[in-house]
Order: C-alpha cells, then structure tokens, then sequence
C-alpha cells in the first residue's frame, strides 16, 4: 500500500503498488517541491552578514597592546564597517543583527626572531573574548599567528577588533592582518 513519508510529505510506493505515469509524476514533484525548499534556506543563508577587513603594513611596539588600524574593507554585506569612523572594528549593524557570530584574524609579523612571545587577542566592546598566545623558541624570522572564535554580540553597536602584543625585539612590523566576522545564527 502507498503512503507519505511523514518528514518530508513524499509520496512513495511498496513493492505491491502499480506504478503508473500519473504516480511518478507525482512522486517527482514531491521531490522538486523539497528541493526548492532546501534552496530558499540556502539563499538565506549566503545573505547572513559577514565583514573582512585587511591591512598590509602595521607598526607595532614591543610590550605595549596595540589595537589593530585597517586600511582595506574586503567584503561588508551589511554595512558592519566604516574605515572613515573607525579603522578598528567590525561592528553589528541594524541590518546585520545581533546574534553569534564566527570570528577570525590572523597575521604575520617579519623579522621577529627577538620576539619571545606573540599575542592576539579579538576583543568585544574592548574586552578580551579569545586569546592565542605564541611562543618563538627557535628565533623563527616570520612569526604567523591566528586567532578565532565564536562571539555572542547581543546589541546594535556591539563591535570586535584585534589586539597584538609581543615581548622581545623591538618594535616591529606585521604584513597582511586580517579581521573577519561571519554571522552564524539567523535572526
């Protein structure tokens, strides 16, 4: 005896079932009709909001935290940055929305053999929310450091940005900084 699949609405026959035309007709519209809902949140979500700003060259002093300034915006689907205001940050839009969102910077700091230690830090509203720590023990020239999370931002106006710190050496260069901000739950 046929029947309907009670997740999905599909028609299906069983092996004592005729198949007809009209049955595999039906059965393939069941299946279109299932696929175009998958492509609907599919659409939805490739438009969540997602920002990616760079910088090339970024001067920073030994012992000291220093905030990260960006000078290229990459992507920004919903007006999360403005490089004119505020150089640091990615902030939550009205059109982006709070909620989770996926976080992620990473650097690489050229001539730091004299760094003991390298330090990124993504913070939200100014307060440290993930931290990576990198240690230099082999007096490697190029330093490559990473750091990601995920970061509730509950309210408009809520922002990240990226902080460095290093000990040893002196002050020093970091080439090709990246901050990203991907949003990761729907409103």
């Amino acid at each position: 005896m046929s029947g309907i699949t009670t997740a999905r609405s599909i028609r299906f026959a069983t092996l004592d079932d005729p198949i007809s035309a009209a049955f595999l007709e039906d059965t393939a519209k069941d299946i279109a009709r299932e696929l175009d809902a998958a492509d609907v949140l599919k659409t939805a979500a490739m438009k969540r909001p997602c920002a990616m700003v760079h910088t090339d060259t970024f001067t920073v002093a030994v012992s000291t935290v220093t905030t990260v300034n960006f000078t290229t915006e990459d992507v920004d689907t919903h007006a999360m940055v403005n490089l004119g205001t505020n150089a640091q940050r990615i902030t939550v839009s009205s059109s982006s929305g709070a909620g989770l969102y996926y976080v992620t910077a990473f650097s690489e700091a050229f001539d730091s053999s004299a760094w003991t230690m390298g330090e990124f830090t993504i913070t939200k509203n100014g307060t440290g929310q993930v931290r990576r720590k990198y240690y230099n023990y082999n007096g490697s020239t190029t330093l490559k450091m990473h750091v990601s999370g995920i970061i509730h931002l509950g309210t408009v106006g809520d922002y990240v940005d990226l902080r460095v710190y290093h000990e040893g050496g002196g002050t020093d260069n970091l080439s090709s900084t990246w901050l990203k901000a991907f949003k990761i739950t729907i409103n």
